[in-house]
Parts: C-alpha cells; sequence; structure tokens
C-alpha cells in the first residue's frame, strides 16, 4: 500500500511539473509576443512602420551604423538613426529620424521626420540633404508611410 501510493504521490508530481512547464511555456510566448509588439508604450503601428523602415535602410548601399531605437523623450517613439554614404568629397554624416506624435493615428500613415541644417554652401542652390530626400521618398513609397526633411 505505500508503493501504491508513492507511486500515486509520483505520477501526481510528474502533472504537476509537466503543467508548470507548459504554463512556463505559455508565459514565456506570451511575453516574447510583447516584446515583438516592440518596446512597452510604443504604438504597434508605429513599431511595425519603423520596422519596414529599417528593412529598407539596410538595404541601402554605403548606408552604414543603422541603429533602431526608443526615444523616452516626451513620449515613448521610434527613431531610426545611420551615417550616411560618402558624399563625393568623401564627408559623411549621421542622420536620425523619429516619429511625430499623433495621439490618434489610427490607419493614417505615420509620421517620421529629420531636422537639417539650413545653410547653404556657397555655389549651392539648397542646403545639403546628404540623401534624407532620397531615403523619405523609398520610405514612403516601400512602406506607406509620411516621411519629411525639414531644414532649420
Amino acid at each position: 500500500m505505500i508503493s501504491g501510493a508513492a507511486g500515486l504521490w509520483d505520477e501526481g508530481f510528474k502533472r504537476w511539473v509537466f503543467c508548470s512547464a507548459i504554463f512556463g511555456l505559455t508565459a514565456l510566448a506570451q511575453v516574447s509576443a510583447a516584446r515583438s509588439a516592440w518596446f512597452n508604450g510604443v504604438p504597434p503601428k508605429l513599431s511595425r512602420d519603423a520596422e519596414c523602415m529599417l528593412r529598407v535602410l539596410k538595404s541601402a548601399p554605403g548606408i552604414d551604423r543603422i541603429k533602431l531605437g526608443i526615444s523616452r523623450e516626451d513620449w515613448p517613439h521610434p527613431y531610426l538613426q545611420y551615417r550616411t554614404a560618402p558624399e563625393p568629397n568623401g564627408f559623411r554624416t549621421t542622420l536620425r529620424f523619429e516619429a511625430l506624435w499623433f495621439p490618434h493615428l489610427g490607419d493614417a500613415k505615420s509620421p517620421f521626420h529629420v531636422v537639417l541644417p539650413g545653410a547653404v554652401p556657397f555655389g549651392r542652390a539648397h542646403p545639403p540633404d546628404f540623401g534624407a530626400g532620397a531615403m523619405a521618398s523609398l520610405w514612403n513609397t516601400k512602406c506607406d508611410v509620411s516621411v519629411s526633411v525639414l531644414f532649420e
């Protein structure tokens, strides 16, 4: 009789361990799903659009030091930062595109922008945008977002 009770206890313990493992895996899957929704506080649509922009950026030639991050300044929002392809004179700069805040975005295009210095070099009609306009056009087309290049 003792061996029978011990056998039942052993079987119950095995079931408890199995159920605990399943519960743990389910919790892990939920945490993983929450992380794939990106960082806490970032609207899922903005996360998806930023990830699309990242894929497009990674396929662009000459661009490096690519970073998709989260800014907590004012509100949690994604940004993309990268070092531009070299200019003909070899100059490179780092650009950072940030999402703009719209509390009720709904199905509207996710807005992103970069602000560049507006100084016009001698002999040029416009300030240099370091390829930001071309990248914005690619993102607008391939990711269905609204990217603006602004000059201050």
